[in-house]
């Protein structure tokens, strides 16, 4: 059976390696995944409650959640 002193250190070892293992999950996301595609022009554009008639905007992303520019 473990004494206390030994379950504190435990758990100690156990919150610190989670700890370390976020500091690893930043490097994995970092600025070389993000790819070189640019979005097109017409995604800047507001829409508000018209309609996006240019290509490749073919939508409005409007709404309570939406951007309210134009979408694909």
């Amino acid at each position: 059976m473990l004494k206390m002193a030994q379950k504190l250190t435990l758990l100690m070892f156990v919150v610190f390696g989670l700890l370390a293992i976020q500091t690893f999950d930043h490097v994995a996301c970092s600025e070389r995944d993000k790819g070189n595609a640019r979005r097109p022009a017409c995604t800047k554009r507001p829409c508000g409650h018209g309609p996006c008639n240019t290509p490749p905007c073919t939508k409005c992303n409007g709404g309570p959640w939406g951007t309210g520019t134009c979408g694909y």
